[in-house]
């Protein structure tokens, strides 16, 4: 008989775990794309991208990286790799939402037409926001592989809040940077991406290796 994956009932639990705060930032996350829609004000697009973009992911991987679900996993039949996994498409799941969100938001306002959403002062600050996009797996990339060592379970706390501050200081000075190194700053966004995104995938492999020998 084939055994049913239990995947599909991870997944669940991550999105009840975190239905809490995420959905309340998801919430407002609308909310800022109906006002923005309805206004055309730029300033609320803005942050719909911080609240979509980054603080949507940093809730969900807080509850990823610091929830204390898995040291009752050895009492049920769920392999620890099948909860790492599940871990790491959730970070999946909730940036490819915030990601949907505002390319939405943006294909809704360029069809009511909102002026100045494409002009030049407007497509800058969308550069901008490009390093945002691999600031979910940038963070992740950073808690899950600390929290996975004995030391990093007693200081979940700390290994968030510092992995915050660097995701944020890395979308701050990436204007910086390109402005600094004279170079574009789409490229220089689209390389922290690229970085980010090498940094989650390599943090799998190194977190699964941790997670085998902890001691729940």
């Amino acid at each position: 008989m084939r055994t049913k994956s239990p995947m599909k009932g991870l997944l669940r639990y991550s999105a009840y775990a975190a239905s809490g705060n995420a959905s309340i930032t998801l919430f407002a996350a609308v909310a800022l794309a109906v006002v923005f829609l309805a206004t055309g004000n730029q300033f609320f697009f803005n942050m719909l991208v911080l609240c979509a973009l980054i603080i949507f992911p940093m809730i969900v991987i807080g509850v990823m990286g610091m929830g204390n679900w898995e040291r009752f996993q050895l009492t049920m039949p769920v392999r620890r790799d099948t909860l790492l996994t599940m871990q790491y498409l959730s970070i999946i799941l909730c940036a490819f939402i915030g990601v949907a969100l505002v390319a939405i938001t943006a294909g809704a306002g360029y069809a009511l037409g909102i002026s100045g959403l494409f002009d030049d002062g407007m497509m800058e600050l969308t550069l901008n926001t490009v390093p945002a996009l691999g600031m979910p797996f940038l963070m992740a990339g950073v808690v899950f592989p600390l929290a996975s060592t004995k030391r990093g379970q007693e200081m979940a706390t700390g290994i968030l809040t510092t992995s915050q501050f660097i995701t944020i200081g890395v979308v701050m000075l990436t204007p910086w940077a390109a402005s600094r190194f004279d170079v574009s700053l789409q490229v220089i966004g689209l390389w922290v991406v690229a970085m980010s995104m090498v940094a989650f995938v390599g943090s799998y492999f190194v977190t699964r290796m941790l997670y085998a020998k902890l001691d729940f």
